[in-house]
């Protein structure tokens, strides 16, 4: 055989002087780990949504599931009306087991809810979610994790139509209280951290059994502008929503005898912000109606103002609970609970309607409104729009809490009319009758 020939048959160069020439394979690409530093996604030229590393298929895939349903233009199921943090899941997908299997089970579920049904995948991916929570939360590290904190939310309310909001609640409480005192130098996990610190607050308004560790009061109490739902930067923010003011009820409603001036200041704000989201509510509803085609971008910002207008309703139908124990004899605060409860049903139903991924704590504006009014009719009303919340909001222990502070504002107006009638000012009205209807709806 001849050296060309042998050249031929292996597929060899060859310089056709017999010379042997070795053919060597193309180096492969070597994929290098990524340094620590580069963990935090800090570059602004980077598209958020974009891994920034390679990716194994089953991740990569993943991460192309989510990038879909956070880019579901229909406002219903709006992801990030949920916390702009969940934006930059897929550049943090691959990372870490937990937050992968957690992320997998929240597409799943968002997916289910599109179409209106649960399936098994739905059943296996939250299987998969809950087992690796249960792990993290045993590991004294991994518990004090952001990545462990986004997944209890990821996972628990949004997934089990039984979920109790309480305790998810107070368990994302107890997570925030581990990691207290620890700045995570990362825009993702301090972001998270933020938006979370929210409904914790929403619950201790109502919720003496929770309660955040202070370092996050210091953190936190002098930011704005959480809530500026207005695309009209000219509009200013919505004072009441503020993490500041937000931070602030809690202690306000805890001890309104103590501080029954500043709950009086911070009910009449309260009602300023309310008028000022009516009527920008209306200026989008007279746009959308005055255009053929509909605007997503109206209606997405239609769907943020009704969640911020359902949780100042929250706010100032417990403050109207208790300025009007502390004052029993302004008839305004009756006229204003039974406006702002009307408002609260109409609120809720909307919601329920047009944001189904954020129902959240729409219900608890409903039993703000019955602790505020006594009358039968707007109960009734209640009643009826809590049905269609009975499947996205079943364990109702929350509502306890609610039974605990109507005895506790009878309490205080019953101490308020004893002291008028001492000081000799009083009406002829019967005042004392505490047990109204809306002791026998919170019965």
């Amino acid at each position: 055989m001849s050296l060309y020939q042998r050249c031929e048959r292996l597929n060899l160069p060859c310089a056709g002087r017999g010379q042997l020439r070795y053919k060597f394979k193309k180096p492969l690409a070597v994929l290098e780990p990524c340094p620590k530093t580069q963990l935090t996604h800090q570059s602004a030229a980077f598209h958020r949504w974009a891994p920034p590393r390679c990716l194994n298929n089953e991740t990569a895939s993943l991460a192309s599931r989510f990038v879909a349903v956070l880019s579901v233009t229909d406002p219903r199921f709006n992801l990030q009306s949920l916390g702009t943090w969940l934006i930059d899941i897929p550049s943090h997908l691959g990372r870490d087991r937990l937050l992968d299997t957690a992320t997998a089970a929240l597409a799943t579920a968002v997916e289910d809810l599109r179409i209106g049904k649960q399936s098994m995948a739905t059943l296996s991916s939250y299987g998969k979610a809950i087992n690796c929570l249960v792990k993290a939360l045993r590991d004294p590290i991994k518990v004090k994790e952001p990545y462990t904190l986004a997944a209890v939310f990821m996972i628990t309310p949004w997934l089990s139509l039984k979920a109790d909001y309480v305790n998810h609640i107070q368990g994302i409480a107890h997570l925030l209280n581990l990691s207290a005192g620890k700045e995570w130098n990362s825009d993702f996990a301090e972001t998270l951290r933020f938006h979370l610190i929210f409904p914790i607050y929403v619950a201790m308004a109502i919720s003496p059994n929770i309660e955040v560790d202070s370092w996050y009061m210091g953190k936190y109490a002098k930011s704005y502008g959480r809530y500026d739902p207005s695309s009209d930067k000219d509009v200013p923010p919505i004072r009441s929503l503020d993490i500041s003011a937000i931070m602030r009820y809690p202690t306000l409603l805890r001890n309104p005898e103590l501080y029954s001036i500043e709950l009086r200041m911070r009910y009449n704000q309260t009602l300023l912000d309310g008028h000022f989201l009516r009527r920008r509510l209306e200026s989008i509803d007279g746009q959308n109606t005055a255009t053929e085609m509909p605007n997503l971008e109206l209606q997405r910002e239609e769907a943020q103002l009704r969640l911020a207008y359902a949780a100042l309703l929250y706010y100032s139908l417990i403050m109207n609970s208790y300025v009007s124990a502390l004052d029993p004899y302004d008839q305004s605060l009756s006229t204003d609970a039974i406006l702002m409860a009307e408002e609260a049903v109409e609120t809720a139903n909307m919601v329920f309607r047009k944001a189904p991924i954020s129902l959240g704590f729409v219900p608890l504006c409903l039993f703000a409104a019955s602790l505020a009014t006594t009358d039968t009719e707007i109960l009734s009303d209640i009643d009826a729009a809590l049905l269609d919340y009975k499947d996205h909001f079943i364990e109702w222990h929350h509502l306890e809490r609610f039974q605990e502070a109507k005895g506790y504002i009878d309490n205080i107006r019953i101490r308020r009319l004893a002291y008028f009638r001492g000081s000799g000012c009083y009406w002829s009205h019967d005042f004392e009758n505490t047990q109204d209807a809306s002791s026998k709806y919170l019965a």
